[in-house]
């Protein structure tokens, strides 16, 4: 759901919640923004997973000691190469430019359109880190939903190094932009406050959100991968109340206190 407030901040808070991350690879992490602050209505829950996959993406892929940069710019023109069907209906007055920049180990040219589809992982030796090729697609598929454009540039410097620009458009005044479409889809949710959710803060788990919604079936989710479950649940939360569990001891546990149909 839209809302309006503190884009810039939003962002930081966002990068600043995954500073255990970077802590942990020893790596040296920067925030630049053109503007301290930018009130403006954007979707936080989209635009949360957003910054948070192309952190994480850059954490991942970037070594011990490494460094990593994110810039946030508000521009006032549309910045996207290409304005053609469906892109040439979206007008704002202003776009918000994120870049996520790494020092780390590149993306060979020639799979830079291939990264964004999903399931698919570069095959080469240097970015063999596990994972199972989802936080991309799932961010593009973000982007896309927005309205916006994500492109990719590597090598960067030195023949190393990713540069990830994402570009989203904004709406400065009170209402919701019309381009701009919660995720989640028909996902009942509870409107608690005009706020958007602290980043990194805990969500409660579906088995304390009470009765599922009439008519929407329950449905238990078990997936041991971060990244995976959270794109399960997103992709499924329209058509059911999805509860899920990391492991399955805690499946079994969430299956007992609320039971899947």
């Amino acid at each position: 759901e839209p809302v309006r407030s503190d884009l810039v901040l939003f962002v930081k808070d966002a990068l600043q919640s995954h500073a255990n991350l970077w802590d942990a690879k020893r790596q040296r992490f920067e925030f630049k923004s053109a503007v301290e602050h930018e009130i403006c209505c954007f979707d936080p829950d989209m635009l949360q997973h957003i910054v948070s996959n192309l952190l994480t993406n850059a954490v991942k892929y970037t070594p011990e000691g490494g460094a990593i940069c994110a810039r946030v710019t508000v521009l006032k023109s549309d910045p996207r190469s290409s304005t053609t069907g469906t892109a040439a209906e979206i007008h704002a007055p202003a776009w918000l430019e994120l870049i996520v920049e790494d020092n780390g180990v590149g993306i060979d040219p020639a799979h830079h359109e291939l990264i964004f589809k999903p399931f698919y992982r570069e095959s080469s030796h240097a970015r063999s880190c596990k994972g199972d090729g989802i936080g991309l697609a799932y961010t593009h598929d973000l982007v896309t939903l927005w309205g916006g454009e994500i492109s990719v540039k590597s090598p960067v410097a030195g023949g190393k190094g990713a540069r990830f620009t994402v570009w989203l458009p904004l709406v400065e005044g009170e209402n919701p932009p019309r381009v701009v479409t919660s995720f989640v889809g028909e996902t009942e949710k509870e409107e608690v406050s005009n706020v958007p959710e602290q980043a990194g803060s805990e969500a409660i788990p579906e088995t304390e959100l009470g009765p599922a919604p009439k008519g929407r079936p329950t449905l238990l989710v078990v997936e041991d991968n971060a990244d995976f479950r959270q794109f399960l649940e997103d992709e499924l939360s329209g058509q059911f109340r999805v509860v899920s569990a990391e492991n399955g001891r805690e499946g079994l546990d969430r299956a007992k206190s609320a039971p899947p149909d």
